[in-house]
């Protein structure tokens, strides 16, 4: 049997394994590791692109059926069972064998394809027609020979490497592997009930699974698939990484990121038992399958789910193109500088013109001029194009130039703060009779908007309410979310108090009582008298939200104080 498909009728590796006839059972046990993949079922591991350029070529050659030759109740007479079963309850009774080969093809180009299914289809014909040899004209081997993006999987006993054949060899020598016994294997078997076959109440019945069984062990392919995906595309990053990592040192980036993935792989691989353990006693009928869901929806697997190892995935992924970025600017003498590495940087209440002058005061030098460029890895990835004109631009003024000029890349990824734009200042050498800070002169474009007080337009919330409302812990709160893009992100780090807070929780079945503080000590915020207001004096609290519009909320005492 010869079948040709195409990539865009096949949604995924599954689909392509069910439409040759293999049971959604099997493959659930394949994933499961408890049957061992083999042949063509080692295509699961697959995880290239499917797609409209992708083609299938399939071949299945059947030689030889062994069967037992038996009907209910008379199988005790041809085969004597042993009474020792360990709860079988089937018997293998038919085998058939011989070799399967798939080859999967992308087509380099769509102007390709057509002609690509058209062979295809005709060497399918042939093969279906005739048992000679395969014969291919000039023009179709030059063709075949010139798909250089081809993956094969088959039969192991017909090649020990299948990935080191060309698809024209594999062809050539079909009939070889016809016509020679050594390559034949077992690739398919049948079987019967023992309680059927031999009429025995004694046999254990084998359970059927119901449609809500069928439903919840379904789960299971997209789960493992998925997450098999997401394990290859993570290994596949953390291979990027060079051994040593040094030049990351300086700067914030998790140097236990391997052993992260580590963990992530032990959990999975629990993972996995359970749901195997579970199986295997919802297929014997001994558990119900409704606890694959409970596994499933386990919150101790929660790392292994949506949106936690995507964000992992996207950690590492930042990391190696931060690690690719930092190296480039090495090798071409750009210094990097994060931005965080100036102290108190992470404080949001900090002013753009705050960091210009740290800035000033650190890179200005007697002997040599300096550019600064502001950047992130957000201007970066969504003004790619701009990113590398400036990147060019700068090293051409240092080429062009017959003074000494530093370069540096001004970081502000993890600033609490978005950049808005690109910025590039020059800062001239410094003059050795006038040490004192001096404004820089900024490159003309791109820029990053001076701050002018008449521009900066300034927004006054007034909070009022009664005593305990939660005043301040309005503001603790809008603090936080301007410190964290994500809940996620919150959660993993302590948070950030601005006004020291003290409140009352119940915890428990008995409601137990219990005081939450945060912060440290304010004169301004007293909890030692109850039925007063905690915050003694107005105060005002002000958020550069950017570099044109500040907000100042002012907190007032209670309204209702006892006093």
């Amino acid at each position: 049997m010869c079948q040709v498909f195409r990539g865009s009728h096949i949604k995924d590796v599954i689909h392509l394994l069910n439409v040759i006839k293999f049971d959604d059972t099997l493959l659930q046990s394949i994933l499961l590791n408890m049957v061992k993949e083999s042949g063509i079922s080692s295509l699961i591991h697959y995880n290239q692109p499917i797609n409209e350029n992708t083609c299938f070529l399939y071949y299945s050659y059947t030689c030889r059926r062994e069967k037992l030759s038996v009907t209910d109740v008379k199988a005790n007479k041809i085969i004597s069972i042993s009474p020792n079963l360990n709860n079988a309850t089937h018997m293998i009774t038919e085998i058939i064998s011989g070799f399967e080969i798939l080859c999967i093809i992308q087509v380099p180009t769509a102007q390709l394809l057509d002609q690509i299914d058209h062979l295809l289809n005709e060497i399918s014909e042939r093969l279906h027609s005739s048992d000679k040899p395969l014969k291919f004209t000039d023009e179709e081997e030059h063709i075949i020979n010139e798909l250089s993006d081809v993956i094969i999987f088959g039969s192991e006993t017909c090649f020990d490497n299948p990935n080191t054949l060309s698809i024209l060899n594999v062809l050539n020598r079909l009939q070889h592997f016809q016509n020679n016994t050594n390559f034949h294997r077992p690739i398919q078997y049948k079987m019967c009930s023992l309680k059927w076959l031999y009429e025995n109440q004694s046999y254990p019945e084998p359970y059927r699974l119901s449609n809500d069984d069928n439903c919840n062990i379904s789960q299971i392919i997209p789960t493992i698939m998925r997450l098999n995906n997401w394990m290859k595309d993570i290994q596949k990053l953390l291979k990027s990484l060079p051994k040593n990592l040094n030049i990351l040192t300086s700067n914030r980036w998790s140097k236990d990121i391997p052993e992260q993935f580590g963990v992530l792989l032990s959990t999975y691989e629990q993972y996995r038992t359970e749901l195997r353990s579970t199986l295997i006693d919802v297929r014997r009928g001994i558990r119900k399958s409704a606890e694959i869901n409970n596994i499933i929806s386990n919150r101790y697997y929660s790392s292994l789910r949506e949106p936690a190892i995507g964000v992992f995935y996207n950690e590492v992924d930042q990391w190696l193109t931060k690690y690719k970025l930092i190296k480039r600017l090495n090798d071409d003498n750009i210094a990097y500088f994060n931005v965080l590495d100036i102290p108190g940087c992470n404080n949001i209440f900090l002013k753009m013109q705050d960091i210009h002058e740290v800035l000033n005061r650190r890179f200005s030098k007697k002997d040599s001029s300096a550019i600064l460029w502001f950047s992130s890895d957000r201007l970066k990835r969504e003004k790619s194009v701009r990113w590398e004109q400036i990147y060019q631009n700068i090293i051409e003024q240092r080429q062009n130039t017959t003074q000494r000029v530093s370069l540096i890349y001004v970081d502000f990824s993890e600033f609490p703060k978005n950049l808005e734009d690109f910025g590039v200042r020059n800062l001239p050498i410094q003059s050795s009779l006038d040490t004192r800070p001096k404004h820089c002169r900024k490159h003309h474009s791109p820029s990053i908007p001076q701050e002018q007080s008449s521009s900066v337009t300034e927004i006054n919330v007034l909070l009022m309410g009664e005593t305990g409302v939660g005043k301040s812990t309005f503001i603790n709160a809008f603090v936080n979310y301007l410190m964290f893009d994500t809940l996620e992100q919150a959660e993993q780090n302590q948070p950030v108090v601005v006004i020291p807070v003290s409140f009352l929780i119940t915890i428990g079945n008995q409601f137990d009582e219990r005081i939450v503080k945060f912060g440290d000590v304010d004169v301004n915020e007293n909890y030692e008298h109850q039925g007063q207001s905690v915050t003694q004096q107005c105060k005002s609290y002000v958020f550069n939200l950017n570099e044109r519009l500040l907000l100042r909320l002012i907190d007032t005492p209670g309204m209702g104080d006892t006093r």
